[in-house]
C-alpha cells in the first residue's frame, strides 16, 4: 500500500471518529481532514465517495494541465521520437498514482494548475478569486507560497541587478537582507545555518535507522547535484529493487530524456522576457535544491517532484516557442 493510501485511510478513521469539527482546523493534513469532514459525518459519503471526488479534483487539474501545455506549444509542439512531449507526460500513469489519491497531493495539483494558468494567461482581472486559490495552497502546503514569492523576490533582485540605474536599489535589499540575518542572530540567537544542519543531522538519524526498508536513504551521504539529480530520477534501473521502483525507474528515464531535451532548448533570455514564466523558473529552482536537500525518501521524492514537473515544463515550452518563433520570424 502506498504512504498516499495509507494516508487517505487515516484521513477517513480520524474524522470518523472525531465530534468536533473545529477541533480539526490547521494546515496540512489538518485542512484535508477539516474540509472532508463534513462530507463524512453530514452527507454520509464513504470512502469510495471521497476518493473519486479528490480523483475528480486530480481530473480537472491534468484538463487545465493540457489545455496550458496545448497553447504554450502553439502549431509546433516539441517532440521526442516523433511524439509529443506533453502527451508523453500527460499519460504517465506515475503521475496519475502520486497525484490521485484523497489527501493534499490531489488538491495541491489541481490549485497550482489553475493558478499556474490564470498567472500566465488572463490578466488578473479576477484578483479575488486568484488571492481565494492561493489561500488555499497556503492551508494545504504553505512551503509552496513561500516558494513562490521567493522566486517572485528573485526575479526583482535578477531585473534589477540587469539595470544599472536600479544597482542602489539592489544594494539596499542586500544589505537589508544581511542586517535581517545578522539580528536574528544575534538579539534571537538564531543560526540559520546551523539549524538547517541541525535539521540534516536529524532526518540523516531517521533514514538510517530505515535504510533496510529500500526506499530510504542517507542524505548526509550525498551532495547537492547528487541529490537533486535523485530527487527527479531516483530510482534508476540499476538500483530498484522492487517491481514498482523498477517501473517508476523506466519511467524516469523518460522525464530525463525530456528534461535533457528541454535543457538544449532552454535560454534565459527567452525566459525572462515573460515574468511569470520566470518566476516559475525560479520557484521550481527553489524547491527542488530545497526538497532535494533534505530527501531522506524515495517515495516521498516521486510524489513531491510532480508539483516541479509542470512548472519546469511550462517553462521549457515556453522557451522552445518562443526559439521557434524567432527562428520564424527570420524566414
Amino acid at each position: 500500500m502506498s504512504k498516499e493510501s495509507s494516508d487517505a485511510f487515516t484521513y477517513y478513521t480520524v474524522v470518523s471518529n472525531t465530534s468536533n469539527w473545529f477541533s480539526l482546523f490547521g494546515f496540512g493534513a489538518g485542512f484535508i481532514k477539516f474540509i472532508i469532514y463534513p462530507l463524512i459525518n453530514y452527507f454520509k459519503l464513504n470512502f469510495l465517495s471521497l476518493f473519486i471526488i479528490f480523483s475528480s479534483f486530480s481530473f480537472f487539474g491534468f484538463l487545465i494541465l493540457n489545455k496550458l501545455f496545448s497553447r504554450l506549444n502553439g502549431d509546433d509542439p516539441m517532440q521526442i521520437f516523433k511524439l509529443n512531449i506533453s502527451t508523453i507526460i500527460l499519460f504517465l500513469p506515475g503521475f496519475h498514482l502520486w497525484v490521485s489519491p484523497m489527501g493534499k497531493d490531489s488538491l495541491i495539483f489541481y490549485l497550482t494548475m489553475v493558478v499556474f494558468y490564470r498567472l500566465i494567461f488572463y490578466d488578473n482581472k479576477k484578483l479575488l478569486r486568484l488571492i481565494f486559490f492561493l489561500v488555499l495552497i497556503l492551508f494545504i502546503r504553505f512551503y509552496v507560497i513561500i516558494y513562490l514569492l521567493l522566486g517572485l523576490a528573485l526575479y526583482h533582485a535578477v531585473h534589477l541587478l540587469s539595470k544599472l540605474k536600479h544597482f542602489l536599489w539592489f544594494t539596499s535589499f542586500i544589505i537589508i537582507s544581511f542586517a535581517t540575518y545578522y539580528i536574528a542572530k544575534v538579539k534571537f540567537n538564531f543560526e540559520l545555518f546551523i539549524f538547517l544542519e541541525e535539521k540534516l543531522s536529524y532526518i540523516s538519524v531517521y533514514a538510517t535507522r530505515k535504510l533496510e526498508m529500500g526506499s530510504y536513504i542517507d542524505p548526509k551521504t550525498h551532495n547537492l547535484p547528487q541529490k537533486v539529480f535523485i530527487y527527479l530520477f531516483g530510482p534508476d534501473i540499476f538500483t530498484a529493487q522492487s517491481y514498482m521502483q523498477k517501473y517508476v525507474a523506466i519511467e524516469n528515464i523518460i522525464l530525463f530524456i525530456v528534461i535533457l531535451k528541454g535543457l538544449f532548448t532552454f535560454s534565459f533570455n527567452r525566459v525572462f522576457k515573460s515574468k511569470i514564466i520566470s518566476v516559475l523558473f525560479f520557484y521550481s529552482l527553489i524547491f527542488l535544491i530545497i526538497n532535494a536537500y533534505y530527501m531522506y525518501n524515495l517515495g516521498l521524492a516521486n510524489r513531491q517532484k510532480y508539483m516541479i514537473i509542470p512548472a519546469l515544463l511550462i517553462v521549457i515550452f515556453y522557451s522552445y516557442h518562443k526559439s521557434q518563433t524567432n527562428q520564424s520570424n527570420e524566414f
